[in-house]
């Protein structure tokens, strides 16, 4: 029997990844809601995001603005650039030069924070 073209997404979507895909006449991945199965497209795990310092971030809700500091070797917080205040206590984290989703969360207690471009 022939492994299935897609087997290695499939089993990744089954197991609960983010999986995206792009048409071969298009350059655009997009987020898929099915079991990946089409023979004319392209999947993949969708890429996980990663922040750094520096990056300014705004709190809708307020229109805040807050900076991506490094308080110590891999400790960062969210600092007000008008106040200065933190947001809440810093956070360790892995790699301070790569910021995980994961690690955003939790230093945001999942309030709506904003990366302004």
């Amino acid at each position: 029997m022939t492994r299935h073209k897609h087997a290695d997404m499939i089993i990744a979507w089954a197991n609960g990844e983010a999986i995206e895909y792009k048409y071969q006449i298009d350059n655009e991945w997009y987020p898929t809601i099915a079991c990946p199965l089409s023979e004319g497209c392209e999947y993949r795990i969708e890429p996980s995001k990663t922040y750094r310092l520096g990056q300014r971030f705004e709190l809708g809700q307020f229109q805040d603005v807050y900076l991506l500091c490094s308080t110590d070797l891999n400790t960062v917080s969210l600092n007000n650039l008008e106040t200065g205040r933190r947001w809440s206590t810093a956070i360790n984290v892995k790699n301070n030069l790569s910021i995980t989703e994961k690690e955003m969360f939790d230093l945001t207690s999942n309030y709506e924070f904003k990366l302004v471009k």
